[in-house]
């Protein structure tokens, strides 16, 4: 999966501040509010999971761009070396050999 610079920096955004800090104000304020442990556990737990996943996806997305990128310089290298000049392939006329001495 590849995903387009607006949209890694939105996840990005979203998995490693975003929903980490929301986690954190819901498990600090909620209580104040005298909201049940229960929900507020469950919606800290869900924050988490959300930023994990979101984390997850920026990986997959980081990995597969890894190798394309690796991808594209092996061939770049590759096409390099085949279109590159040996001694071999520089052609030698007749006055340079009668020069040398061959």
């Amino acid at each position: 999966m590849k995903l387009n610079d607006k949209v890694y920096d939105i996840l990005k955004w979203l998995g490693l501040a975003f929903f980490p800090a929301l986690g954190i104000l819901l498990q600090t304020v909620l209580p104040v509010w005298g909201v049940d442990p229960s929900l507020i556990k469950a919606l800290t737990v869900t924050c988490n999971a959300i930023g994990v996943f979101i984390a997850a996806l920026i990986g997959v997305s980081q990995v597969t761009l890894a190798k394309e990128k690796l991808q594209m310089i092996t061939e770049l290298n590759e096409s390099d070396d085949a279109d590159a000049e040996t001694e071999d392939d520089i052609p030698v006329t007749d006055e340079e050999i009668n020069d040398e001495g061959i």
